[in-house]
């Protein structure tokens, strides 16, 4: 009886895994699509864009990951 609660413990954990796996994706895409929109309305010249102050936010959204780079 505990052994069979604990598979569908596990089983439970698994599913929340890859909910949570697949929000990172989701958000990993949506902080890349956010990180290039300053190049894109600043002609090139990050510094001169309005949403500049977003890359200046990209290690809280990064949350516990060392870059981005190495999930790319």
């Amino acid at each position: 009886m505990q052994t069979q609660l604990m598979f569908d413990r596990m089983e439970e954990l698994r599913k929340k895994e890859q909910e949570l796996e697949e929000e990172n994706r989701q958000l990993k895409t949506k902080l890349e699509e956010v990180l290039r929109l300053p190049v894109l309305q600043g002609g090139g010249d990050p510094s001169k864009a309005d949403g500049n102050k977003h890359s200046q936010s990209q290690p809280t959204l990064q949350m516990g990951y060392a870059s981005l780079s190495s999930y790319s």
